[in-house]
């Protein structure tokens, strides 16, 4: 019973940490084209305990940087429970938010923005395989890793046809008697 307990707090840990690297993904998205500066931030302040220690530690950090011709460092601290919350209404105060790990490009990432970008999102990728339990001695070599895309949301139903039928194929000219 431990062993399922544990298995899905990890499985929810790790959805969690899908869920923030999808938005993360989708704010860098909106930067790139903005002449914005190079960079990807990664929270790691609720990523279980044993990678949130790994992800701090300076082997791991090198590892990956040395990988994906980046430089990671550590910012903001770490926040438990009802803080958390309570910092980030407070505002971007570095030293009030939680633990994250700021991503920039390093020297070897290229000349251009494109390859730049490339080991940015190299180095997020392998931050999140760590984040979701894999060893850094067992990641794949850079650029074999892909974001898991989620499935668009259901259709939403066409007014007046009840939701359980939404997108159905038998209920293409069902609607519902008002």
């Amino acid at each position: 019973p431990y062993a399922a307990a544990a298995a899905a707090a990890q499985q929810a840990a790790a959805a969690q940490a899908a869920a923030a690297a999808a938005a993360a993904a989708a704010t860098a998205a909106a930067a790139r084209g903005s002449g914005a500066e190079i960079c990807a931030e990664v929270v790691i302040n609720d990523a279980p305990g044993a990678a949130r220690f790994a992800l701090t530690q300076r082997k791991t950090q090198e590892e990956i940087c040395r990988r994906t011709h980046t430089q990671i460092v550590t910012r903001g601290r770490y926040i438990q429970g009802k803080e958390a919350a309570a910092a980030a209404q407070a505002g971007s105060n570095a030293a009030e938010r939680p633990l994250f790990l700021r991503v920039t490009p390093g020297a070897g990432a290229g000349p251009t923005d494109e390859s730049k970008w490339a080991a940015v999102d190299a180095a997020c990728l392998d931050l999140r395989a760590v984040m979701a339990g894999v060893p850094v001695a067992q990641l794949p070599p850079p650029g074999t890793l892909v974001m898991q895309r989620q499935p668009p949301p259901a259709a939403a139903p066409h007014p007046g046809q009840p939701p359980y039928l939404a997108g159905h194929p038998a209920a293409a000219g069902h609607t519902a008697a008002l």
